[in-house]
């Protein structure tokens, strides 16, 4: 976990771009089903088979094509910076991966507010195997008190992540792992999080 993980300059862009600039696009997911489902067929499921509950990036909206936050955005996802950023995770990481060379990269920016929720789940993925995952938090009003936090079942037991602002977590895709539950001080809020997957 390291804290202060991007230049203050560059958090505060990110962070602008993904509350203010951003388009999200509800989805749906059940358990032993790859991908998202229609909201519809996600409703008729039984709550215990209900995996996810969130909103992904969809778009930037057409008056910020051009802005310096969203910019600043598409420089911090671009291949080249996250296989460089992969490479230095393979280096500090365990054993496992520390010979590993990173040849790809996929991310995912996602937000949790309200209702939203995301289960116990792995990382495994499908096609090229996954070495290890980093989360950046993005929230800027975020608070320990407002929960969401990231719980993850490591050797030794649970390990649990505050979302804090500008905060970078790195663990191994096979690890199951969960988003916990809001807490009433959340109301109004958005969890903004930078999922990626290293391949």
């Amino acid at each position: 976990m390291v804290d202060d993980f991007l230049s203050p300059e560059m958090a505060d862009r990110i962070s602008a771009f993904v509350a203010r600039e951003a388009e999200y696009e509800n989805r749906y997911g059940i358990l032993d089903t790859k991908g998202g489902i229609s909201r519809e067929e996600w409703e008729s499921k039984d709550d215990a088979s209900k995996l996810f509950s969130l909103s992904r990036f969809s778009k930037v909206g057409d008056r910020y094509a051009l802005s310096p936050n969203w910019l600043s955005y598409l420089r911090f996802t671009s291949a080249s910076t996250q296989l460089e950023l992969g490479n230095l995770w393979a280096r500090i990481c365990t054993d496992d991966t520390a010979d590993a060379v990173v040849t790809g990269s996929e991310c995912l920016l996602g937000a949790l507010s309200g209702n939203q929720f995301l289960r116990y789940h792995t990382d495994k993925g499908e096609g090229a195997e996954r070495l290890f995952c980093t989360v950046l938090y993005l929230s800027k009003n975020w608070q320990e008190r407002d929960g969401g936090h990231l719980h993850i079942d490591a050797e030794g037991g649970e390990v649990v992540v505050v979302p804090t602002f500008n905060r970078c977590v790195v663990f191994l895709p096979g690890l199951r792992h969960a988003v916990g539950e809001f807490a009433e001080s959340s109301t109004g809020k958005t969890r903004y999080s930078l999922t990626t997957w290293y391949t």
